[in-house]
């Protein structure tokens, strides 16, 4: 389901992935779906995000697990960008694909407020924070030992 409806959103994720060190990028792989409501399109049927939001407009990593509505061999893990997004957003759920492609094996300090929302926004954020310069308070030491490790 790779659907960029404009070059706006092409030049954005391109920036983002770019942040990536080159030995990371295997692990970033996934479709998009952007500029489109994610249920509208029959990407997944989840409405509810955190804090009182909605997927339906909400910057958001969709796994195969989540997919359940569409058949198996079309799941595929997509970053959802409904509405155009910042870099440092796009960071942020491509972390979210990394996580899950290394078997969810690294956990992180919390750097910031969202980071202690659970140990997958953590390990997003803190991997948003050493590779967005000014993201989080600080970079996350660890994290950058251990992803560079990969």
């Amino acid at each position: 389901m790779d659907r960029l409806v404009s070059n706006d959103y092409a030049v954005t994720i391109a920036a983002a992935k770019n942040l990536y060190p080159p030995n990371l990028h295997k692990f970033i792989a996934c479709d998009f779906l952007t500029g489109t409501d994610p249920i509208f399109a029959g990407l997944h049927d989840h409405v509810d995000a955190s804090y009182g939001r909605t997927l339906r407009n909400t910057a958001h990593c969709a796994y195969e697990m989540h997919q359940m509505i569409r058949p198996k061999s079309q799941r595929r893990v997509t970053v959802v960008l409904p509405v155009p997004e910042t870099v440092d957003t796009v960071v942020h759920e491509l972390a979210h694909v990394m996580h899950q492609a290394i078997g969810w094996m690294r956990t992180t300090t919390d750097v910031s407020w969202y980071a202690e929302t659970n140990r997958y926004e953590s390990f997003a954020e803190a991997v948003s924070s050493w590779l967005v310069p000014g993201y989080a308070p600080r970079r996350d030491v660890e994290i950058e030992k251990a992803l560079l490790a990969l």
